[in-house]
């Protein structure tokens, strides 16, 4: 794809219109949109073929880099990266807001080691404090939460939590820190897993234990449908305008007290209708989904601890197909995949390993995996391409070196941390 996408460049590069004088992120021509021109300017500008003016320079100049304060801003170079982003905009891969992403400032981490029904919290972890080493970076039970809560996302100044054994969509304020309205009850012994939001006004909860996907209208706080999908689902994540739910095919045998896989399998759900329009089948296990830069869903099946090791299937929501797999072995959980395209996946036996999310190609194999002192149930990669995860038998957030695992910062939070939200 991003071969492609060059080569369409170079061969149209002779037709870029000249530059404008204006600094909004992306539109280097300055005539208000984020096009296929902006991003051949960007490139003639990186061979070296024109000179930008200093506003379409900073135009031009938006993949994210790292600074000593830990604020956003270009790297004042104008390089391949910078194109590759500007053209993602420019056809819709991402969006032109995601040009000049503001700094993360907290992590938001669930913990859920308490007695079995008994109430979770979340702690609050201010990531510039973290990263400085100041005392008090963390209030490590800011807000309760229900019983095992088992996600946590965040849009804008709204947490979403996906509560499993209180059965519950629990919405909070994060501005006052309280339940913006009653948590929303899903249903005895559905056990919801993962929410997808896919900004229709609803939510599509995965709901382990009865093979559904509960469709929950925020404003009114109503189940208004439900979705029969595969066995046993758990993940849940929108993209392109659709609703990707992983299924396990998760079986429990009473007698024998063994617990098997069958098939596994995505179900895609288009929101509009309320149906499952397509059913993939992936590995062994799929519990965990996360995007790519290029818009690809990413699926991380977990196996069976045994015989079927993990991988990663990759499916592009455009054909709904799945054009990729990544044997990276272990007991894959939870991916978080940097803005440059860096996937790095918790694996609660081995650690933390690690694949290219473009080329699809195993950098850090489990027997090469990060030890990062501690059970990693959860990763996050916030806008600057930092790593987070949450250790959940030391009641710790660490970031991490992603070549070595050096812990680099750490903050506590509350009673085993199993979930993490960045904001």
């Amino acid at each position: 794809m991003r071969l492609l996408l060059l080569t369409i460049l170079l061969a149209l590069v002779a037709m870029a219109a000249c530059p404008g004088a204006y600094a909004t992120p992306g539109d280097v021509n300055g005539d208000g949109s984020v096009t296929i021109a902006d991003a051949m300017l960007a490139l003639r500008a990186s061979l070296g073929l024109i000179q930008l003016d200093s506003a379409a320079a900073q135009a031009a100049d938006v993949a994210p880099r790292p600074g000593a304060d830990g604020r956003l801003f270009g790297d004042g170079v104008i390089n391949v990266a910078d194109v590759m982003r500007i053209l993602q905009a420019a056809v819709g891969l991402i969006q032109e807001s995601e040009l000049a992403p503001v700094a993360n400032s907290r992590i938001y981490a669930l913990n859920g080691k308490t007695p079995l029904g008994s109430p979770g919290t979340a702690s609050i972890i201010d990531i510039q404090a973290m990263l400085s080493g100041k005392p008090g970076a963390s209030v490590t039970n800011a807000f309760a939460t229900g019983a095992v809560p088992n996600q946590i996302q965040v849009v804008g100044d709204t947490a979403y939590i996906v509560n499993s054994v209180s059965n519950t969509l629990q919405i909070v304020d994060l501005k006052t820190l309280r339940d913006a309205r009653p948590p929303i009850y899903l249903g005895d012994g559905a056990n919801p897993m993962q929410a997808a939001l896919p900004g229709d006004g609803n939510a599509y909860v995965a709901l382990l234990m009865t093979n559904e996907v509960a469709v929950v209208n925020l404003s009114s706080g109503v189940v208004e449908n439900r979705i029969k999908v595969g066995v046993a689902p758990t993940g849940a994540i929108a993209a392109r305008g659709k609703v990707y739910v992983t299924n396990t095919a998760f079986q429990y045998d009473p007698a024998t007290q063994m617990v098997t896989y069958g098939q596994g399998t995505v179900s895609v759900i288009d929101p509009a209708t309320a149906q499952v329009v397509k059913t993939l089948q992936v590995g062994t296990n799929p519990q965990y989904v996360t995007i790519d830069p290029q818009g690809r869903v990413h699926v991380s099946c977990t196996g069976d601890y045994g015989s079927h090791p993990g991988e990663v299937d990759v499916i592009d929501p455009r054909i709904d197909e799945v054009v990729g797999r990544v044997p990276v072995g272990g007991s894959p959980g939870p991916i978080a995949i940097t803005f440059d395209g860096r996937a790095y996946i918790g694996d609660a036996s081995y650690g933390v390993t690690a694949y290219n999310a473009s080329t699809l190609q195993v950098t850090i194999p489990p027997e090469r995996a990060l030890k990062l002192g501690g059970t990693v149930l959860d990763i996050k990669a916030d806008t600057m391409g930092r790593l987070y995860a949450a250790l959940f038998d030391k009641d710790l957030v660490v970031e991490f070196e992603p070549a070595t695992g050096a812990i680099l910062a750490q903050a506590p939070t509350g009673t085993g941390p199993e979930a993490l939200a960045i904001q």
